[in-house]
C-alpha cells in the first residue's frame, strides 16, 4: 500500500468514527429526552434520569476526547532510538 492509499484508508476510518459518534450523540439526546418525559409523566419526583444521562454523557465525552486527541504514529527514528537504548542496557 503506497502513502496515498494509506492516507485514504486513514481518512475513511476517521470519517467512519466521526459518523458513528454523531449517531451516538443523536441517540443520546433522543434517549435522554425520552427518560425526562417518562420522569415528567410519572409525577416529577426525584430526578432519576440524571444517572443514565450523566453516565452515558461521560462516556461520550471520553470518546470525543479520544477522537480529537489521537495518538501519533511511532516513527522509525523512535524505534531506532529505543533499539539503541535496549542495546546499551544489555
Amino acid at each position: 500500500m503506497d502513502a496515498t492509499e494509506q492516507l485514504r484508508a486513514d481518512a475513511l476510518a476517521c470519517l467512519k468514527r466521526k459518523r458513528a459518534f454523531q449517531k451516538q450523540l443523536k441517540t443520546y439526546v433522543l434517549v435522554s429526552l425520552t427518560l425526562i418525559l417518562i420522569w415528567w409523566a410519572d409525577g416529577m419526583g426525584d430526578f432519576w434520569p440524571i444517572w443514565p444521562i450523566a453516565g452515558w454523557g461521560l462516556a461520550l465525552i471520553i470518546q470525543g476526547w479520544s477522537m480529537s486527541h489521537t495518538e501519533r504514529p511511532i516513527t522509525d527514528r523512535e524505534i531506532e532510538t529505543e533499539m539503541e537504548r535496549i542495546r546499551s542496557e544489555s
